[in-house]
């Protein structure tokens, strides 16, 4: 059974699902990667350089991620106090 550990304990939905949704993920990824090679300009103030269009993408998207933290984190702050 897919849901049997080694020591046939089961293993709970919740990981299984976990799993599934990570696979897809990664999978969706992987095709995003291989879709979008394509070398893109980038210029901001003094820098210009050549990337692939998928790191461009990828390191926005994360550093959009990491802000929205720090502004979350921010609020929540000052709300306490």
């Amino acid at each position: 059974m897919a849901d049997e550990l080694e020591d046939g304990a089961q293993r709970p939905k919740g990981e299984v699902v976990g799993l599934v949704i990570g696979a897809l993920i990664a999978g969706g990824l992987v095709a995003f990667v291989f879709q979008n090679t394509r070398e893109v300009r980038i210029e901001w103030l003094a820098w210009d350089l050549n990337a692939p269009l998928w790191l461009v993408m990828v390191v926005t998207a994360a550093g959009a991620l990491v802000l929205a933290r720090i502004v979350a984190f921010v609020v929540r702050r000052r709300r306490r106090s």
